[in-house]
């Protein structure tokens, strides 16, 4: 993985931008958790908010009542961001693990020079980045919803 860093890096100073894609699935969430979706490649500076709006445009009344009377169900989008020269995994869990890499060999190269630092991992909640629900972006729609 570190590799792989280092020849994207080499390719944005020597070449030209990293290629990079953006994957969303527009649907219905329980919670933060996709429930059934429609997945679509998308521009990566696509606006997720617009996407959203779409979503909400195409869903209500067919996957969703106007009421949300389904407690805790809303609709939402889920994004996913690739950079195809380090992988078709979501880069931000790409550059999350690259740092607990690093993290962890510079406590080894410590623990050589006698000095003790165990390094603590670095773990994100990744639904918190690749998640926005309609309450995301306006929170007052829970009460209005009677949840």
């Amino acid at each position: 993985l570190l590799k792989k860093f280092v020849s994207a890096r080499n390719i944005v100073v020597k070449q030209s931008s990293l290629s990079s894609k953006s994957k969303a699935q527009l649907g219905l969430f329980r919670g933060y958790k996709l429930k059934l979706a429609i997945g679509t490649e998308v521009h990566p500076f696509t606006d997720t908010k617009a996407l959203l709006k779409k979503t909400q445009e195409l869903m209500v009344g067919t996957f969703i009542d106007e009421e949300h009377s389904a407690i805790g169900e809303q609709l939402g989008v889920e994004r996913s961001w690739i950079v195809e020269e380090l992988g078709e995994s979501e880069v931000v869990l790409l550059c999350n693990e690259a740092l607990n890499y690093m993290g962890e060999l510079i406590s080894q190269v410590k623990k050589l020079y006698g000095i003790d630092d165990k390094f603590e991992r670095v773990d994100i909640n990744i639904s918190s980045i690749q998640v926005l629900l309609e309450s995301d972006l306006d929170p007052s729609l829970i009460k209005k919803w009677g949840w």
